[in-house]
């Protein structure tokens, strides 16, 4: 890291640095090795927050992000679509000077970034780069949680002081945990008591967090594969890579992957006096977002194997009593709305530069710069009819007339 401060204050990453980390983006391999840069973590969605910081926020209602520079262009894309294999270097401007170079959109700070190129004279090579990194399962243990067996004594301490009274005999069905059914069928003589001892001892055994673990959480796997080939001649020189990406989440039903190609050619006339750069770039990425490590209910007695049911909305007893009557089957699984669900976001970024250099006199020279780029975003979040979305939904609206037939202003047959 090398920093000067006659022309403002500055931080610039070399090839070596930038690479002391093995990651498929960029920022990861920022963080950690940049002096005043912070990563925030913990963004509130819907709050106009950065996902990082270059020595304070500048601005409360506007563009609160840094501006992203690639190959002395600014960059309206998202700065993971650069494949961090095709990256010499960095430069993070930090100062009010970087206004002076890049106008307003500088307040946040600059991330200036040069990518790979061929020289002229260089021999050809070939560079073939592949990484695989291993990540842990997230930790369910992480923030505290009262325990199973705590939290079915609080259930017990308020079923015996009417608590859900209102609840069981309201007139929607409202959903009562595992362990409250229990209490009322004991209540009210529908199980022995060896039954009902036994139903909550298996219920006390039953950790959600370890059963998160189990089947909710998974170890990262991510895959990164890059091949680039250099070099040039008296006049000319060149640069071209392609790279892949294949990553697997930590969290079940999640997974990416990324295309990119990166290409550059630079010729010179009259002695190096006039130099033309063309440069391509394209990256095309999909991304399979199905888990958002949320369950809707909340006792911690949930099991989530073999597509467990839990207690959600309304009571069991009532969602039976729908089924039997022809309704969809209202039962809400957790693990079948991970697999039955498509979310997916698809990215396509490309940019074409070109820039002509004539050096008039020594230290005069006229440069004009050009680029054209092209970003496209899709995103699809599906529901199919197995999942309780789209069931769900059914069969609230599902009406029934006097002669016992139903309708469905939600076609029962197809996805949301």
């Amino acid at each position: 890291i090398r920093r000067s401060y006659d022309l403002g204050s500055y931080t610039k990453i070399d090839n070596a640095l930038f690479n002391r980390r093995v990651s498929t983006n960029v920022l990861d391999r920022l963080n950690g090795v940049t002096p005043g840069m912070i990563f925030n973590k913990n963004i509130v969605p819907g709050l106009n927050q950065s996902s990082m910081t270059i020595r304070g926020r500048s601005t409360i209602f506007s563009n609160a992000e840094p501006l992203i520079v690639v190959d002395n262009f600014p960059y309206p894309g998202d700065i993971n679509n650069i494949n961090p294999n095709d990256v010499e270097n960095i430069t993070i401007l930090k100062d009010a000077n970087a206004a002076a170079i890049w106008g307003a959109f500088a307040g946040n700070g600059v991330i200036v970034i040069n990518t790979k190129k061929g020289r002229f004279r260089q021999e050809p090579q070939l560079t073939v780069n592949s990484n695989i990194t291993i990540g842990g399962k997230p930790d369910a243990y992480y923030l505290p949680a009262l325990n199973t067996e705590d939290y079915i004594w609080v259930e017990q301490y308020l079923f015996e002081r009417g608590f859900y009274a209102n609840k069981e005999s309201g007139r929607i069905p409202v959903a009562l945990s595992p362990a409250v059914e229990l209490f009322i069928k004991k209540r009210d003589g529908i199980i022995s008591d060896a039954l009902f001892n036994a139903s909550l001892d298996s219920l006390r055994a039953i950790d959600v967090r370890r059963e998160k673990e189990k089947y909710f959480y998974r170890n990262s796997l991510n895959q990164q594969y890059a091949i680039n080939t250099s070099g040039g001649g008296a006049n000319n020189h060149y640069y071209l890579s392609v790279g892949f990406d294949k990553n697997l989440h930590d969290l079940v039903g999640n997974h990416s992957h990324r295309l990119t190609i990166n290409a550059n050619n630079t010729y010179a006339w009259l002695n190096n006096r006039l130099i033309l750069n063309t440069g391509f770039g394209f990256c095309e990425s999909k991304c399979f977002l199905n888990n958002e490590d949320f369950i809707l209910t909340r006792y911690p007695y949930l099991t989530l194997g073999d597509n467990a049911t839990a207690y959600y909305e309304l009571r069991q007893s009532f969602k039976d009593q729908a089924k039997n009557a022809g309704l969809l089957d209202w039962n809400y699984r957790p693990m079948e709305e991970i697999f039955q669900s498509d979310h997916t976001q698809r990215i396509a970024d490309m940019r074409m530069n070109v820039n002509l250099d004539y050096k008039i006199l020594k230290g005069l020279s006229v440069k004009i710069l050009y680029q054209y780029n092209q970003g496209k975003l899709e995103e699809e979040d599906y529901h199919s009819v197995k999942t309780y979305f789209t069931r769900n939904l059914i069969n609230r609206f599902t009406q029934v007339d006097s002669a016992g037939k139903y309708s469905y202003p939600i076609p029962k047959d197809k996805g949301i």
